[in-house]
Order: structure tokens, then sequence, then C-alpha cells
């Protein structure tokens, strides 16, 4: 026989504020830094609170639609209409089960916390299926009105919680909103400061870096050969390397030529080895 709870966990919507308030700075640091110079920061907000607010559900239960009955076995040993020993084990009977499905739009993640701390958590007896909450009512011999005062009851109970959830979670996402923007500019700001920061040296063009182990995957991928390597003085390159490396390259030969395999920030050394490695 199935049995869920709805607002069972012992943490309750103050738990949660808190754990979302801990993932904060780490929305904030999922922002590309590209995203975050090129945008405004009223652009990118939406974006990062969008990722820790709270969506607390909301019934509608004017699309309530009853699910096919079905015949269970109904445990009756603590009826105490009925005469029987208590300790003998169950004592089942055949019975029906009815359930209504209410559809709902929100998070169904908070259908498990509740708004007082434990022990004082008031569960009720639900389940959620996707977006659906499902009720069940269980009875040797249904009564229809006794199921429907039943179904209200408990849906009712289910608002009231909700309410009060909501209430916090909506504090949460004001809250939520002004600190992303807060910390959104004093990380925007940073990274302007450093952009802006000169030790006088003349400023190059700055790089397309490669993704972490793209250059390698790459190297692996294909190594390149050439057919000569040109090698020369700095004083001769304007008279006769660069002439020379142009001739050669028009004639359809592949040279290893500095200037035209050289990157900034590469190694001299180690380039010139691997380029006579490869020739």
């Amino acid at each position: 026989m199935r049995t869920g709870w709805l607002f069972g966990e012992r943490a309750n919507i103050n738990d949660v504020v808190e754990a979302q308030k801990r993932s904060v700075d780490s929305a904030i640091d999922s922002v590309d830094t590209e995203e975050l110079q090129a945008k405004s920061i009223d652009e990118i907000v939406p974006a990062v609170v969008h990722k820790i607010r709270l969506d607390v559900p909301v019934l509608h239960r004017d699309q309530t639609m009853q699910l096919p009955s079905e015949e269970i076995e109904i445990d009756v040993s603590r009826d105490p209409s009925r005469a029987i020993i208590r300790g003998r084990g169950p004592y089942l009977v055949k019975g029906t089960e009815i359930s209504i499905a209410v559809p709902f739009t929100g998070e169904a993640e908070l259908f498990k916390y509740g708004h007082a701390p434990y022990p004082f958590i008031n569960p009720i007896e639900g389940e959620v299926e996707d977006d659906h909450l499902i009720l069940r009512h269980r009875a040797e011999h249904p009564d229809a009105g006794r199921i429907k005062a039943d179904f209200d009851g408990r849906l009712q109970q289910i608002e009231g919680i909700l309410s009060l959830i909501r209430s916090r979670a909506e504090d949460w996402n004001k809250e939520a909103e002004r600190i992303a923007r807060q910390k959104l500019s004093n990380r925007k700001e940073k990274v302007q400061k450093a952009g802006a920061l000169s030790l006088g040296y003349p400023v190059a063009p700055r790089p397309v870096l490669p993704r972490p182990g793209a250059a390698r995957a790459a190297a692996a991928a294909s190594v390149e050969h050439f057919d000569v390597f040109l090698s020369h003085a700095s004083e001769d390159k304007d008279t006769i390397a660069r002439p020379l490396y142009q001739a050669l390259t028009a004639a359809g030969v592949s040279v290893w030529f500095d200037e035209a395999v050289l990157k900034l920030g590469d190694s001299l050394r180690r380039k010139i080895d691997e380029g006579l490695a490869r020739c």
C-alpha cells in the first residue's frame, strides 16, 4: 500500500533559504568574464537570480482530475470497532483506493519542506508525480461525501502551508536580487580594474587562448612538418631572410621561419628545437 508524505523533511523553508544563500557565490562565478564585461548589470542579474530564487508551488484546483479507482488490501487491525486482538499482526480486508491529481506550477522539491522547525513538523499524506500532486483515500466501503471532505481538508492544509512558505520565499527572492546585483557589480569592478592595470609596457594585442588541453589535443592530432628551416641573423631579416621566405613559400616550399611560426609568449629555444626536429 503506497503512502507518501508532504512537508515531512526535518529541514524547513528557512533551511532552504540558507542553502540558497550559500549558492550565490557559485552562481556569480559561473557568469562568463566576457559576458560580464560586455553586458550591463541589469542584463545579467535576471539569469543569476533565476538560479537562486525559490518558486513555491501554486495548486490549480480547478483542474483537479479523479484517477481510476483500484482495489487494495487495507489493514484494519487498529480499527476500534472491530474485535481484533492487538499485536497479532495486520488484519487485511479488501477495500478501494480513490485518488485525485491536482496540477501545480512551481518547484516540486518545495513540497518536502514545511515552515515549522523540527520537531514541530506537521506532514500531510500526499505524493508528487511530475507536475501533479496526488492525494489518495482508502476505505473498505467508500463514501463519496466523506472522500470529498477528506480531499478538500487536506488541500486546504497544503495551501495554508504553501502560503507560509511563499511569504518567506518571496522575501528571499527580493534579497537574492539585491545580493546578486551587489556581488556582480563588485566582480565587474574588479575585472575592469585588473584590465586597466598598466606596468608601463606597450600593450600587446590580446591573444586568443585555446581552451585548457586544446593545444595538446591539436598537437597530438596533427604535427606540422617543414621542408626548410630558415636560420638567419636578425640584421639580415629585412634584406635577406624575409624575401627568401616569401620566394620559397611562393614556390610551394614549406618553411620554418621565426616570425611566421612564433607567437607572443612562445619560448624561442623550444620552438627552434621543435622546428629543427620537423624539417
